[in-house]
């Protein structure tokens, strides 16, 4: 990890800013987060007349914005097997 710059606040204590390598990926993390909350969202509009809806949570979203696409169809099959 490349630390940019040391720097000081009021009682002198010293606090590293972030590098640009973890900046990217603290980044590119939320931006996955965001996307699997706009997937699922989209599948529960899509699906809402099937009946057959993934729940928005934790859990959730953080397996489709781990896995993705296969995640959700992993969800479907798990709630149509599960009912």
């Amino acid at each position: 990890m490349k630390i940019e710059k040391i720097l000081h606040n009021k009682n002198g204590q010293a606090y590293y800013l972030l590098g640009d390598n973890m900046l990217k990926k603290i980044i590119n993390i939320i931006k996955k987060i965001i996307m699997a909350v706009l997937l699922i969202y989209a599948y529960n509009k899509l699906a809402l007349p099937l009946n057959v809806i993934i729940p928005m949570n934790i859990i959730t979203v953080f397996l489709v914005a781990l896995c993705g696409i296969p995640s959700i169809l992993m969800l479907v099959l798990f709630s149509l097997i599960c009912i």
